[in-house]
């Protein structure tokens, strides 16, 4: 707006009108309301060009223009220079001139919708006058000196620095905490102790630095299916529940309207499937199966086949990658065994070799996970010795192969539902993570630490995430079929929506800084470009109403996707013409055969 409206002079008036109208949509308070938006020193410059223009003064076609900037300067200069009134107290005077100050030094910064309603709503400050005014009644009748100090903490603005502990601070928050520590309300009592000098979210930061236990507030799960669904949903659990792939079944008893993750969330919630229980068929091993893997190396600890013996002897119930993992657990070392060579040309070359990879060799580099119910999984580094994981309960871990104990060398628990996608981004400093309670987490990899978070969303599941325009948007893609873009730095909210899908937004693979292809729930592979927002074309389908889970391209020449479906089918893509000439819009990617 402040680049159109340096115009004025030579610009339509169609398109001063334009701009008008959105100066009022944004700052008159019976529309948005957000008139700090535009409390920013380049466009105060601009006004200040068109209001000391003698030219325009009488031109009724530039009145409308003239009298908005007339009224978004006033009411800064109110807020500027404020009227001290002699019924204000000492604590509303000093809070009306720290408020001035602090608006001068926000005019140097341009603000979105949330800065701009903290600006708005003068940083809080009237909420903290009316909680000491309710203090100060409280303690009318009592002794002057029991409520000093409360009284003295509180005269204080909202943005001002927060108060440094010092050791009696320390000594008395440990004396606090040992006396409220299984109250679910203890953060609220040990502000309260502390005569309110130190805010919940400090303390809560003093108590983790200190060793000392905090309860989290866990936030409980809703579920997002009607009744009929959860009575047919619980139907469809007892008749799979003992197959292996019990939860594809009932995505397709549901006629696959929910994921399969939705759908172990909706289990967990209904108590028939067992919280950091796998969706999937394999369980978490036993105790007592540990002690019968242990007793079966003994007897098989000599042959070549050892992973198998063991799995035959407990009849299955346990996998070959857990019963490498209990191996390795307990130190029980297994051999390697040179492989005999036969009179084919594949078993010499073998043989030349001197001896057969090991068990251990066939692990892969996410041997050693310490959870199951994982759900997907990144690459943070370009050498793969670092990855992230994240799993059905929210939680995300990273793993460093280099490390001598398989255990994860960052865990992160910020979400409340299943992490449905992990992006690496800053080259590998920081991982995005979306999730179905709705949110996009921001993770710092190397202060191992939540960055930040955006809102809860809890109607709308997040399914996939991308980063796009050089780490500038991150995009995402949820269950209603909206595609969310994000701008770097501001998580609050999206800026940005883009709906076209008829059903969910299961995957995406970036092909260019400008262009997605994405998959949704209607079995249709889709290539859309990013800022401006368009749809371009199909790209090919599976068979109907077959959700695509899994949507990846090749990594050298990024000319073919591949695509993975609940028909069973792997199918490869031609995305290379689609590419170079996007003039045709409907013309789709060849198969390879």
């Amino acid at each position: 707006l402040t680049f159109v409206l340096e115009s004025y002079r030579t610009n339509s008036a169609q398109l001063n009108a334009s701009v008008v109208g959105v100066l009022k949509r944004i700052v008159l308070p019976d529309c948005l309301n957000l008139m700090p938006c535009v409390w920013h020193l380049s466009f105060l410059l601009v006004a200040e060009k068109i209001l000391s223009d003698s030219g325009i003064a009488k031109d009724k076609s530039f009145s409308s223009m003239v009298q908005i900037c007339k009224y978004i300067t006033r009411k800064l200069m109110d807020r500027l220079q404020p009227e001290l009134m002699d019924d204000m107290d000492a604590f509303q005077k000093s809070a009306k001139q720290a408020l001035a100050r602090i608006t001068f030094v926000d005019l140097l910064f341009w603000k979105n919708r949330r800065d701009a309603e903290i600006v708005r709503d003068e940083y809080g400050w009237q909420n903290k006058y009316a909680h000491r005014e309710t203090i100060r009644k409280a303690l009318a009748d009592e002794d002057e000196a029991c409520g000093a100090g409360i009284l003295k903490s509180i005269d204080k603005l909202a943005p001002g620095a927060a108060p440094a502990m010092t050791e009696a601070d320390e000594e008395a928050l440990r004396e606090a905490h040992e006396r409220h520590k299984d109250a679910d309300d203890m953060v609220d009592r040990l502000v309260e102790d502390l005569n309110f000098r130190f805010k919940p979210r400090q303390l809560r930061k003093e108590l983790k630095r200190l060793g000392l236990a905090v309860k989290s507030k866990s936030k409980s799960q809703k579920s997002k299916l009607d009744e009929e669904e959860l009575v047919k949903l619980a139907e469809l659990w007892e008749t799979h529940k003992g197959e292996k792939d019990r939860m594809k079944a009932i995505a397709e008893g549901l006629g696959f309207k929910y994921t399969t993750r939705r759908l172990s969330s909706e289990l967990r919630i209904l108590g028939l499937l067992e919280a950091g229980a796998p969706a999937g068929g394999s369980r978490k091993i036993t105790q007592d199966q540990v002690e019968r893997v242990k007793a079966a190396f003994k007897d098989h600890e000599s042959s070549a086949t050892v992973v198998e013996d063991i799995e035959a002897a407990l009849e299955g119930q346990v996998t070959k990658a857990q019963i490498r993992r209990v191996l390795k657990k307990h130190g029980l070392e297994r051999r390697k065994f040179t492989k005999l060579a036969d009179t084919s040309d594949e078993s010499e070359s073998e043989g030349e070799g001197g001896s057969a990879p090991s068990d251990e060799d066939d692990e892969g580099p996410g041997k050693g996970l310490g959870g199951d119910g994982a759900t997907c999984i990144a690459r943070v580094d370009d050498a793969g010795r670092t990855f992230a994981v994240g799993f059905d309960d929210g939680r995300v871990e990273v793993y460093d192969r280099r490390a001598p104990a398989r255990t994860p060398t960052s865990i992160f628990a910020e979400q409340t539902d299943f992490v449905s996608g992990l992006e690496v981004a800053n080259s590998g400093r920081e991982l995005l993570a979306s999730s179905g309670d709705g949110t996009l987490a921001l993770f710092d990899l190397r202060k191992r630490s939540l960055a930040a978070r955006s809102e809860d969303d809890a109607d709308d599941e997040m399914l996939c995430v991308r980063s796009m325009k050089g780490g500038k948007k991150v995009v995402c893609g949820h269950q209603s079929g909206v595609l969310s873009i994000f701008s770097w730095g501001y998580w609050n909210d999206c800026s940005d929506r883009f709906p076209g899908h008829p059903g969910s937004v299961d995957a995406m693979a970036k092909v260019d800084e400008d262009t997605l292809l994405t998959s949704s729930s209607d079995g249709l592979i889709r290539i859309v470009s990013v800022l401006p927002n368009k749809a371009i074309g199909i790209v090919g389908e599976h068979l109907a109403d077959n959700p695509i889970e899994r949507l990846c391209l090749e990594p050298e020449n990024r000319r073919v996707a591949l695509s993975v479906s609940h028909d069973n089918v792997v199918k490869l893509w031609h995305v290379g013409e689609l590419l170079e000439d996007d003039d045709d819009e409907d013309e789709g990617g060849e198969k390879v055969s």
